[in-house]
């Protein structure tokens, strides 16, 4: 699986702020065929994060807020790109979201601002083991500076 990113940033096009958030989850979540793609901003004082924007395959749905405690989130809040091809709940038992989701597959990228801080993350959940992973990281690391660009000003 080879993916364009130029190719997503086409379809992507001119949005801005939101409008390229929710343009963007789209486009990365039909691309890595990831069942729910988000990107989201960090509260670094409760320990949490909030998506910003979030789609499952069905199209964008409503925000949510979730602890980092226990959670591979936690660790790609650490400045660490994640992956995880299967059985990610299995690392990660405590993240009740995952189990609730039945999520398998797990790739999660960090979001910095202009001080190189991370402030956030963009991350993709899928049901199934996950084919491609290297592919997929490597979109999610392409992608993120763009993404970072866009973001710095939604949560700052």
């Amino acid at each position: 699986m080879n993916f364009n990113t130029q190719k997503i940033l086409d379809k992507v096009g001119s949005a801005k702020g939101m409008d390229f958030c929710n343009a963007m989850v789209l486009e990365l979540s039909q691309a890595s065929g990831a069942d729910y793609t988000f990107i989201a901003k960090l509260n670094v004082e409760q320990y949490s994060s909030k998506t910003i924007s979030i789609a499952s395959k069905d199209g964008l749905i409503e925000n949510v807020e979730y602890s980092l405690d226990y959670t591979p989130c936690a660790n790609v809040a650490k400045d660490t790109i994640c992956c995880y091809s299967d059985d990610v709940v299995k690392l990660f038992p405590l993240d009740q979201m995952l189990v609730d989701m039945n999520i398998k597959g797990y790739v999660g990228a960090p979001l910095k601002d202009s001080n190189g801080c991370v402030v956030g993350l963009a991350v993709a959940l899928f049901e199934k083991e996950i084919d491609g992973i290297d592919d997929i990281s490597s979109m999610f690391q392409s992608l993120s500076s763009i993404i970072e660009q866009e973001i710095n000003p939604l949560i700052h």
